[in-house]
């Protein structure tokens, strides 16, 4: 009798397991795969999985439900332009012209394997001078860099974050670009972009790190004071690291803001130190436990060491550029991470 239970509830249990298995829903899409047939993404036609370039996108078939789609995987950057959120292929031309009447020519062209937005200023008005010839071209050079390197580009890695300005001279570009000509040294300190995402009273350790590049300043593009603040309270108390991209001897500079008050000056050299119009990384990593910061050049560790803190580690800072001598900068990629 027992053998006769044991054998009808071994064929309750495999009839129930196989119904199960064969109506069971498949694991990415919650759908039973018997329902489904074959699907497919269509336009162009695809299996799931595969890859297709559409519109300046890298494009992947995906799945849901029963039915297939594309989604945007990668800009291609190596064969498009962006512009106000639009993609041009490489050998378009946009055509805008200012309120005084200059004609700026904007065309996507190919530069060191990546598409590139090559710029050109006409006068509408004739004008010949070697001084106005001169203003054009530098005025070109600098919309090159912020339509290349600005969140104008619909890149992955664009950072839409419009920072708060201050001591600067320029209200657009906020998010890679500091003027700072028109401040003077010391009474107006420095030009910054500064990101208050985190609380004064967060205390934790962090990394803040950007990516920089000196364009002019009044001893020319080798010539700039440019860096980072943290430890930021708010604009008138932060400790500080800026680098003179004129000298080796004593590229980097330590410094601290308390209140208003400049002090705590320690001057180093610095190892691969950064030239004019380049890009390079600059980044401070703070340790709330050891309170100590350490600097790093391009991820080189400095010979500066641990620098003891001088401020409560917040996770809060700024890009920086120093009044008082005409200086111009980019930046990029402003990072807190904690």
């Amino acid at each position: 009798m027992t053998s006769l239970l044991d054998m009808g509830s071994a064929l309750i249990i495999f009839i129930f397991l196989t119904v199960y298995v064969e109506g069971s829903a498949t694991p990415d899409t919650g759908t039973p795969s018997d329902k489904c047939g074959h699907v497919t993404c269509s336009d162009p036609e695809a299996e799931i999985g595969e890859v297709a370039i559409r519109n300046c996108f890298k494009m992947v078939c995906k799945k849901r439900g029963c039915t297939g789609f594309w989604k945007e995987k990668k800009f291609l950057a190596s064969a498009c332009c962006s512009y106000e959120r639009s993609a041009f292929v490489i050998g378009q031309r946009i055509n805008t012209t200012a309120d005084d009447g200059t004609q700026m020519t904007m065309t996507c062209v190919e530069k060191n394997g990546v598409a590139f937005i090559k710029t050109s200023l006409e006068k509408t008005q004739d004008s010949h001078d070697n001084d106005t010839k001169a203003i054009k071209e530098d005025t070109g050079k600098i919309l090159e860099l912020l339509l290349n390197n600005s969140c104008i580009n619909i890149s992955d890695s664009c950072d839409d974050r419009k920072l708060p300005l201050f001591n600067c001279g320029n209200e657009n570009f906020e998010n890679m670009f500091l003027d700072a000509s028109t401040g003077s040294w010391p009474a107006d300190k420095f030009c910054m972009a500064y990101d208050y995402g985190f609380d004064t009273d967060d205390n934790t350790s962090y990394n803040i790190s950007a990516d920089l590049y000196n364009y002019q300043s009044v001893g020319g593009p080798a010539f700039g004071h440019l860096g980072l603040a943290y430890n930021m309270l708010d604009s008138n108390t932060y400790e500080g690291v800026y680098l003179r991209v004129h000298t080796t001897s004593s590229c980097i500079q330590i410094f601290n803001n308390n209140n208003g008050n400049l002090g705590g000056w320690k001057d180093s050299s610095c190892t691969d130190n950064p030239v004019a119009r380049t890009w390079f990384n600059l980044k401070i990593a703070v340790n709330h436990v050891s309170k100590m910061a350490q600097i790093y050049i391009d991820e080189v560790l400095q010979a500066t060491g641990n620098q003891p803190l001088a401020l409560p580690a917040m996770p809060r800072g700024a890009v920086i550029s120093a009044n008082g001598y005409q200086n111009a900068i980019f930046y990029k990629n402003l990072k807190i991470m904690k």
